[in-house]
């Protein structure tokens, strides 16, 4: 499988990239946070995920600049043809489309299952399992930044290992074990499945196996001897136990025997006791409930007299009341209209405030609306002066500053290059001559070329400048030229003028933007619309005039501002004071209101209190009358009364004989009677149960030892001895068979991995192959491996010298060395399954590597490419790759 081409839109930094992968090497660089870790993470997305798979993985492609959902499109080659795949995702309107080079397109379900069977993946994954699974997918091919050095063995769901088996078996010719090993295996399997469980941990014996028969006969004769040991002791135990028994009932039955004679006289006693007891207790309720009555009959006809008078008064109150309540309810009436007159002329002075206000709003605006026309009149007119200005800039007038020090400059070589002749003194100075010109004494010339000095016919002196004056003023020219040029370039007269007219632009150019700083382009639409929601406002208030008869209306338009502040102020005045009239208005009224609220109530407890006093008369007259019924006159119930009390005398006597009796029988426990016959007659039934207890313990004793003697202990106990020595040679033998087939079992594995080394031998050799650049002195292998049925490949080590390392103790740069030459092994050993071809994409996989070891890791990534592998790498840093032979170079 080699890729061709992606193109990825709307995912995270990427609004749209399209790429081309080289066949072999495919360099992509670019800084932080450009996007090579998105690219990496679309493509395996498009690979492995659903398109209509949501959840976090879904999120987490989307871009939070870019609107749309995220979609992908990958070409690729597999199975001898070209592919382009197209997925949007789009949570359940995800879509995913696979275009053949020939036949029809499949889209959907069918389209996914096509692309996993190209892939040779389980299938595509939805968002449930995406978070466990998706980041194992080709985890063995593709690199994701950060991970570089972890260990690709680590986990066995992370790389293929069936299939590299396969290939590895093919390579070498033979299977990790020949049908005879298999039919070993599968023989010592059975036999271990027959005899254990729990063969991965702890073994345990099978159910019905021989070994667990074993070990049942051993433990049933284990458990018999044990029973046949502890029914000999029984036996001896039985016999001292029926002896303490005996002994025990005879104590028990002489205590039970002085109980009972004691018994009934004291039951006899106290029975007696509590007749007269009740007796007594009868003539005091009778005595008390007599008293009671008379005590009643005289407070309920006293009672009956007080309610009647009560009455009386709670009527007079009652009509008292009454006429309050009528007056309270005039006087609420009176300040509910006072009230209702208050809110209408308040509702009035609220609407005439209102439009009072609307007026005013109305002026504002129109005041501010007439300022920003006015703000608008100045900044056309500050652009129309900034339009009849030259367009001169500030970098325009530093070209004309640089050419006029450049003319400067020029000019202050050529003068200071040139000689200076001055005549200090002559007798005939008419005679001194710089070339035609005479001399005048005082007054010095400059030379710019050649000249000849002659004083007299007597003496000529040639006279030369310094360096070439020609050249000098041809640069003089030159630069008075280009000031020149571009002064009439600018439509100005000097530099000075152009800065006069830079600095005079620059000023109307920051009024201007203060200006438009200060202007809100909005707002003069904003007020245009508030103005003309204002006039609605009015219109409104105007057709909406609440009835005042007592106030004069205001006129429709104010004259004047003045006018109308006055009007403002005058209605707002006039609101608050009858505003102020209301409140007090609405405070009386609610007194009122609670004034009759309170006499209603007086006026109903009143009543109230007038029909329970009525009640209660009823009721005492009622029981005097019962009263009276039941015992006669008042001295009729005096008379019972007294005859009751001396039956009550009488009936203490008696009692207080048959307590001094009882007392003279309990003496010796000092106890009460209540607590001392009850405690006896528990006392006598624990006894009797005793008895019982030791009665039927002695028969079953009896009964315990005819039946164990009926049994032969002594014999039984040598059968059970024997049979347990037998039961325990069984279960020793077929324990050693179970341990003798377990360590058949270790034995064979171990010969098993022994063989398997064989095989993982050509991945080793491939991966040093691959580190050969970066260990040039190390002799034999680099680096092995091992490994298991179980486990898998494992072990992975790496040689230093004469010692081995295991990958966690290597450093950070040697893991990502070791672990990307392990990917390239791996994948040269399973693209013949894919068309010879298999993309390896590395993150930022070699961000701990030394850059001295840089140029080695490209040999490495150069040799899987000439082994026919797609490489492609993903750099921040793509100077350091120099010596990688890149057929493609991108940059983010």
């Amino acid at each position: 499988m080699r890729l061709v081409h992606c193109r990825i839109c709307n995912v995270r930094v990427h609004r749209e990239l399209s790429l081309d992968f080289a066949p072999g090497l495919t360099l992509i660089g670019g800084a932080n946070e450009t996007g090579k870790s998105t690219l990496l993470e679309a493509l395996h997305r498009v690979l492995f995920l659903k398109a209509t798979a949501s959840g976090a993985v879904v999120d987490a492609l989307h871009s939070r600049t870019h609107p749309g959902a995220p979609t992908v499109e990958l070409t690729f080659e597999a199975r001898g043809r070209c592919w382009r795949l197209h997925k949007g995702f789009g949570g359940s309107r995800g879509r995913t489309e696979l275009h053949p080079s020939k036949g029809s397109p499949l889209t959907g379900p069918e389209a996914e299952e096509m692309l996993a069977t190209l892939l040779e993946s389980d299938g595509p994954l939805d968002g449930r399992r995406a978070s466990a699974v998706l980041d194992k997918c080709w985890a063995h091919l593709w690199v994701v930044q950060g991970q570089a050095g972890h260990n690709p063995l680590q986990d066995r769901q992370t790389y293929p290992l069936e299939q590299l088996i396969r290939q590895l078996e093919q390579r070498g010719g033979a299977a990790l074990q020949s049908p005879l090993d298999q039919q070993v295996a599968d023989r010592i399997d059975e036999q271990l499945a027959a005899t254990f469980t729990n063969l991965g941990k702890t073994p345990r014996p099978r159910k019905h196996s021989p070994l667990w028969r074993a070990a049942q006969q051993k433990e049933l004769a284990a458990q018999e001897l044990a029973a046949t040991e502890q029914l000999v002791q029984e036996d001896r135990a039985v016999s001292q136990r029926l002896s303490q028994v005996r002994d025990e009932l005879e104590q028990v039955g002489g205590e039970l025997d002085a109980l009972k004679r004691r018994l009934p006289r004291l039951r006899r006693l106290q029975n007696q006791c509590l007749v007269q007891s009740k007796e007594l207790d009868s003539l005091n309720v009778r005595v008390e409930r007599l008293g009671q009555d008379h005590r009643s009959l005289k407070e309920l006809t006293g009672a009956a007299r007080q309610h009647k008078l009560e009455q009386e008064q709670c009527l007079e109150q009652e009509q008292g009341l009454a006429q309050h309540l009528v007056s309270a309810r005039q006087t609420q009436g009176e300040h509910q209209q006072q009230v209702n007159h208050l809110r209408e002329r308040d509702a009035y002075l609220s609407h005439k405030v209102d439009q009072l206000q609307c007026w005013k709003e109305q002026r504002r605006l129109q005041r501010e609306i007439a300022v920003l026309q006015q703000q608008q009149q100045a900044q056309e007119q500050l652009r129309r002066g900034l339009g009849r200005l030259p367009p001169i800039d500030l970098a325009q007038v530093r070209e004309l500053r640089r050419l006029e020090g450049r003319q400067r400059d020029c000019r202050t070589r050529r003068d200071a290059m040139a000689a200076t002749v001055e005549l200090l003194h002559a007798q005939a100075p008419q005679q001194v001559q710089l070339g035609e010109q005479a001399l005048v004494v005082g007054q010095p010339l400059q030379l710019t070329r050649a000249a000849e000095l002659r004083v007299g016919d007597a003496v000529t002196v040639r006279i030369s400048p310094g360096r070439d004056q020609a050249a000098l003023a041809e640069a003089d020219q030159d630069a008075t030229q280009a000031l020149d040029e571009k002064l009439q370039q600018l439509g100005v007269a000097s530099v000075e003028a152009a800065d006069e007219i830079l600095r005079e632009r620059q000023g109307l150019e920051q009024q201007l933007k203060a200006q438009l700083q200060q202007a809100d382009p909005k707002r003069l639409q904003r007020l245009q619309e508030d103005l003309a929601h204002g006039e609605t406002r009015l219109r409104q208030l105007a057709q909406d005039v609440p009835g005042q008869a007592d106030v004069a209306p205001t006129g429709e338009d104010p004259p004047t501002t003045v006018v109308l502040e006055r009007q403002l102020r005058e209605h707002q005045r006039t609101s608050q004071q009858v505003r102020h009239r209301c409140r007090q208005a609405e405070a009386a009224l609610n007194t009122a209101r609670q004034a009759v609220t309170t006499l209603t109530a007086q006026q109903a407890q009143a009543q109230t209190r007038s029909q329970v006093l009525a009640s209660q008369q009823q009721s005492c007259l009622g029981q005097v009358q019962k009263l009276l019924a039941t015992h006669g006159t008042i001295e009729a119930l005096a008379t019972r009364a007294t005859q009751e009390k001396e039956h009550q005398v009488q009936a203490q006597i008696r009692l207080d004989q048959l307590r001094r009796q009882l007392q003279d029988l309990i003496a010796p426990e000092q106890d009460a009677p209540e607590v001392l016959i009850p405690r006896l007659e528990r006392q006598e039934a624990k006894l009797e149960n005793r008895q019982q207890q030791w009665l039927s313990e002695e028969g079953q004793l009896q009964e315990r030892r005819r039946s164990i003697s009926s049994k032969d202990p002594v014999t039984a106990l040598e059968k059970a001895q024997a049979a347990w020595a037998q039961a325990q040679e069984q279960w020793e033998h077929q324990q050693q068979l179970g341990e003798a087939l377990l360590l058949l079992k270790k034995r064979f594995r171990q010969a098993q991995a022994d063989l398997s080394n064989r095989y993982t031998e050509p991945l080793a050799q491939a991966i040093s192959s691959y580190l050969a650049p970066l260990h040039p002195d190390q002799q034999g292998p680099v680096c092995q491996m091992h490994y298991s049925r179980d486990a898998g490949l494992q072990g992975l080590q790496l040689w230093r010298g004469q010692n081995m390392y295991d990958f966690a103790q290597l450093s950070g740069g040697m893991r990502e060395q070791l672990g990307a030459a392990l990917r390239l092994s791996m994948a040269d050993v399973l693209k013949d399954r894919h068309d010879h071809c298999l993309p390896l994409i590395f993150d930022d996989a070699f961000t701990n590597t030394d850059p001295e070891r840089i140029p080695m890791v490209s040999r490495m990534l150069n040799t899987a490419a000439a082994h026919g592998l797609q490489v492609i790498l993903l750099t921040c840093d793509p100077q350091a790759y120099g010596s990688l032979k890149a057929e493609t170079v991108h940059d983010l």
